[in-house]
């Protein structure tokens, strides 16, 4: 296999408060969001469910790639079963990690389906982590994520297209967030297109 000696979370931590570009972001988001759309494709789509830096690895080629395939999981549903529910929330603290997990997946009895679009939130988590050296929910996680309670901090500045972006992945109403072929077509915004790069980190 491939040997990437470089992680996002290693890349961060070297930084210092020294924050990332707008194109050297959106490098990266651009090198995740084609991995999670080659996952989404198939149908059943299979989803992700552990998106986060410390899983974006960065190769050789200077392209980011995807790792930590031991969550992923084809099986989209609502669960309405006492017992059901058990095992799955077993499946989601043993396989999840807390501060991306998807406010569908906090509570069951919330009878929401549990889909792909659970990638798209840990992708607007990430988003938000490359950009502000933080975690978007970084509170009491249940009551944030499940009330959407996230604050874009005042600096570093960018661009409203950005801050669209995390919001639109972040969004409370599962209808309301973009699958991953919108979220692509977002980054063919004028703003943001013209920024992407390939950029050394």
């Amino acid at each position: 296999m491939e040997l990437c000696e470089k992680s996002l979370v290693n890349v961060i931590e070297r930084r210092g408060a020294g924050y990332f570009e707008d194109k050297q972001v959106l490098t990266i988001f651009r090198d995740v969001c084609n991995a999670v759309f080659a996952m989404h494709l198939p149908v059943p789509p299979v989803a992700h469910r552990d998106l986060k830096a410390e899983n974006l690895l960065l190769g050789a080629d200077g392209f980011w790639k995807l790792c930590d395939f031991g969550s992923i999981s084809t099986n989209h549903k609502r669960f309405e079963r006492p017992e059901e529910m058990g095992i799955e929330e077993d499946n989601i603290r043993k396989y999840t990690t807390p501060a991306y997990r998807a406010r569908e997946m906090w509570d069951l009895f919330y009878r929401e389906v549990i889909s792909e679009k659970v990638d798209i939130w840990a992708l607007g988590c990430l988003l938000y982590r490359i950009y502000y050296f933080k975690y978007a929910f970084d509170g009491e996680l249940k009551l944030q994520i499940l009330n959407g309670n996230y604050r874009i901090p005042a600096l570093p500045k960018y661009s409203t297209a950005i801050l669209d972006l995390i919001k639109d992945m972040l969004q409370a109403s599962l209808d309301d967030i973009p699958d991953i072929t919108q979220a692509r077509a977002l980054l063919d915004w004028p703003f943001i297109s013209m920024n992407i790069g390939m950029v050394s980190c």
